[in-house]
């Protein structure tokens, strides 16, 4: 168990229901940080009789402001400290403090979810998961982690370094942690920021930087990718199906059991997903070679836009945009960097001609969003909403922004009336 107590009654739960499974856990490891040790303690936990392992946090964790980066060094050293404190190599399952069982009886249902799993040969050394992003590979759900011998083996001996072998923006928990187990081999797949398109507006189509620098190996390095996930992974969906209590681990989705962030949550379906998505790849005009410009361009449009969340704002306008993947994004960021330093109408210009050119970033339209009605521009306006809304149809703070800024275009309107 990692994490902390956010919720007695919740907690409460997970110690009854774990009290009343004792016969079937070998052994309780409590890895968290030593303040959080007492609580848990005084609701109860000792009588499960677990050894308690006090986990330092990271010394260089309190200067880092990135929450995803943060998130996952906080979370790896709990893991890891866990996992080394059991003298063999078992079945391990990793649950949060936080985990809501909803009644102390789902915790042994799960659990014999989890073990029926494990007791068919077809699955006894894979490392279990409920469900997966859409968008991004080795994006498993990671609130519990059901790991096999082998992969715990792995998670405990994988070099703190391998971090930065991948893009920036893949330090963050899931990813890290899935990439360990699966442990795949180096390519411009595994490496590749797979969410960069969503972040500059492409939704469902490819950036530029997709095709440059996964060209035409990207079907190859999908089928790779799922053989590794075949070799590794399995679904408990599937593991329920093939042991006959899909009825039981339906009915675990439905109290909420069963963690079920992400909508795909079998083999099949995600095979399917990213055959799909290899198709559409292969159907767009910049289906070519890779270049070298996508790889060596990305780190400075990381770097611009560390700057630019950072609050650096002028650094990001200084910055040089050479032509390259990269280049809208980061002009872009610039656009909008314009309108933190005061220079509105510099700003108004730039995101305008950001929008001309094809530009669709989260930033950009955000922004010109908020300034265009105190322009009373409302035709402008409409015209920028219709495309944030097409662009970032699921995203929950963009139609608010917009529903927020039209009442201010209306009342702006009045107030000069």
């Amino acid at each position: 168990m990692t994490g902390q107590v956010r919720d007695e009654q919740t907690f409460s739960v997970l110690v009854e229901g774990l009290s009343t499974v004792e016969s079937k856990i070998g052994q309780i490891v409590v890895s968290t940080w030593l303040e959080d040790m007492p609580r848990m303690q005084a609701l109860g936990f000792d009588n499960l009789k677990p050894a308690y392992i006090e986990t330092m946090p990271p010394a260089y964790l309190s200067v880092i402001n990135n929450r995803d980066v943060g998130s996952y060094l906080a979370q790896r050293a709990q893991i890891i400290t866990g996992l080394k404190a059991f003298p063999d190599m078992a079945h391990t399952v990793r649950l949060r403090a936080d985990h809501n069982f909803g009644s102390p009886e789902n915790v042994g249902r799960y659990l014999d979810l989890l073990s029926a799993a494990w007791n068919s040969p077809f699955f006894e050394d894979r490392s279990l998961v409920s469900g997966v992003d859409d968008n991004c590979p080795y994006f498993f759900e990671d609130r519990v982690l059901a790991l096999c011998p082998r992969h715990i083996e792995r998670f405990v001996s994988a070099p703190i370094a391998d971090t930065g072998s991948v893009d920036y923006f893949n330090v963050f928990p899931e990813y890290q942690f899935y990439k360990s187990l699966i442990q795949p081999k180096p390519s411009p797949f595994e490496r590749h920021d797979h969410r960069f398109r969503l972040r500059t507006g492409c939704g469902d189509d490819f950036s530029t930087y997709d095709y440059e620098v996964l060209g035409k190996a990207y079907r190859q390095y999908v089928i790779e990718y799922m053989g590794e996930v075949s070799a590794n992974i399995a679904f408990l969906r599937d593991t329920a199906k093939t042991s006959g209590i899909e009825a039981e681990y339906q009915a675990l989705c439905e109290f909420n059991v069963v963690p079920r962030n992400f909508r795909i949550d079998s083999y099949d379906e995600y095979w399917g997903h990213w055959k799909r998505r290899s198709d559409h790849y292969e159907l767009d005009a910049r289906f070519a070679e890779a270049k070298a410009d996508g790889i060596n361009d990305k780190p400075r449009f990381n770097a611009l836009y560390l700057k630019y969340f950072a609050g650096d704002h002028r650094a990001v306008i200084n910055m040089e945009v050479d032509e390259g993947p990269c280049a809208m994004a980061m002009n872009e960021l610039r656009a909008v960097s314009h309108i933190h330093c005061g220079e509105r109408e510099v700003a108004i210009r730039d995101m305008l001609s950001v929008i001309e050119n094809g530009g669709r970033g989260f930033e950009v339209l955000f922004y010109l969003l908020r300034e265009l009605p105190l322009d009373g521009d409302i035709e402008k306006f409409e015209e920028i909403a219709a495309i944030a809304t097409a662009q970032f149809p699921h995203e929950t703070r963009m139609g608010e922004h917009i529903e927020a800024m039209r009442r201010n275009f209306k009342n702006f309107s009045a107030r000069k009336k």
